[in-house]
């Protein structure tokens, strides 16, 4: 034989607050309400009244800040002031590093965008007025020394540990898609700086 089928209970119902609690008439049965809504109603019923009084002022301070003045309209890049001063600077100085070296790297950094400069050899070498020849050999020197690097033909791009156009995201952008490369030469982390030679002592004149 089947077992007879269970009723099933009905949800449980809480009573409310009698004082909540509307008078009923005589063989009226207090009035029941389910569990979620007893909660709301102890909610609604409980919950702190904050006045509108109590935040009388919100302020906020804006600060204006200055874009930089530059010449030119053409923007400008930020370089590391170590390779200027101790690197690109000493290098010049001490000859390690040739004039036309020099001109075509400050040139490139000039012309990049976020580290990249669309133009050939050709059109440096009209730029800057010297032969392509002495661009083609220049730009070979300066690779060897991780300053700029040839990304395919007629795109450079310049180390963005150097110099670099852009804010700081797209540097970090930059830097991670060239990381991403495991290039051989180690570009863009090991930058390297040229020997310089020791300085001459001077020779004292005897009488």
């Amino acid at each position: 034989m089947t077992e007879p089928v269970r009723p099933i209970p009905a949800p449980p119902t809480l009573r409310t607050d009698p004082s909540q609690t509307p008078n009923r008439g005589p063989g009226q049965s207090p009035r029941r309400v389910s569990l979620g809504q007893a909660i709301t109603e102890a909610i609604v019923t409980k919950a702190p009244k904050v006045s509108r009084s109590a935040v009388e002022r919100v302020s906020v301070d804006l600060h204006y800040r200055s874009p930089h003045h530059m010449l030119g309209d053409e923007g400008f890049s930020l370089v590391s002031n170590d390779y200027l001063a101790n690197v690109l600077a000493k290098s010049v100085a001490a000859r390690v590093v040739s004039p036309r070296q020099c001109a075509i790297m400050l040139f490139m950094i000039g012309r990049q965008q976020e580290s990249l400069v669309g133009m050939n050899q050709q059109s440096i070498a009209d730029a800057l007025t010297i032969p392509r020849s002495t661009v083609s050999t220049e730009l070979t020197g300066l690779s060897a020394l991780n300053w700029v690097r040839k990304v395919r033909r007629g795109v450079y791009q310049v180390n963005p540990l150097l110099a670099n156009m852009g804010n700081g995201n797209a540097q970090r952008t930059t830097l991670a898609d060239a990381r991403a490369l495991a290039l051989e030469s180690g570009f863009p982390d090991e930058v390297c700086v040229p020997e310089m030679p020791a300085p001459r002592s001077r020779k004292r004149s005897t009488t």
